[in-house]
């Protein structure tokens, strides 16, 4: 069954003329709510949690409520030449100063890495390939999809710094060195997506700049046993 929003006319001007942002806000906020006070401890639950609230659910709010295109929410081509070239950059960029912090200073310690995949290669790939690779899909449709076309309209440039402080939020629960550097990635990641028009060029940055990073500290935690 489908909700229209078009047919529900609230009394209130204010309500009437932004209850799509309105509803889009509420549902972005459920959202972060639900995935910072639930507990995830296997990397299942990881992949299903990130799954159901950032992708799922969001993919059912433009569907089924406000009936708008989904592909209107970066899911789209975009300016191809233009957001190849910036994610490599990005990715090179990120790369570089990962390097640094992990290897040059004691931040390495801080970094966090899904202990199984450090012994067995096939664990890796598993764990980068699918459950990464769904989880910063999931992540990037929500944060730079469904919440950052949904309000870009009426908040113009200021939803590429909102929406890094959003996605910064779900990491304070582990450090607040996680939470500062993905506030920054995301910022970059914004603009990105401001320029390109499409959310695939950042979800393919964040991925790789977080591969090289686990391969990073692969390496510095072999070294370490050594």
């Amino acid at each position: 069954m489908n909700i229209n929003l078009k047919t529900i006319s609230p009394k209130i001007p204010f309500l009437k003329k932004y209850q799509r942002e309105i509803l889009i806000g509420f549902c972005v906020f459920l959202a972060i709510f639900v995935r910072l006070i639930f507990p995830v401890n296997l990397a299942g639950e990881w992949l299903w949690l990130n799954f159901i609230l950032f992708f799922v659910f969001p993919y059912l709010i433009i569907h089924f409520i406000l009936q708008e295109k989904v592909a209107d929410f970066g899911l789209q081509k975009g300016n191809f030449r233009f957001g190849i070239g910036l994610s490599l950059v990005t990715i090179l960029v990120f790369s570089i100063v990962n390097f640094f912090l992990i290897f040059k200073t004691r931040l390495g310690n801080d970094f966090r890495i899904y202990s199984p995949v450090v012994n067995n290669f096939w664990i890796f790939l598993w764990f980068e390939t699918i459950i990464a690779g769904v989880v910063f899909f999931a992540r990037e449709f929500f944060f730079r999809g469904f919440f950052f076309f949904g309000l870009e309209k009426i908040l113009g440039w200021w939803i590429v710094p909102l929406q890094a402080f959003l996605y910064g939020i779900i990491f304070t629960k582990y450090s607040w060195l996680s939470a500062g550097t993905v506030f920054l990635s995301s910022l970059v990641m914004g603009s990105l997506v401001k320029i390109t028009r499409s959310i695939y060029y950042s979800f393919l940055a964040m991925w790789l700049i977080s591969l090289i990073s686990d391969i990073m500290l692969i390496k510095l935690i072999l070294i370490k046993t050594l």
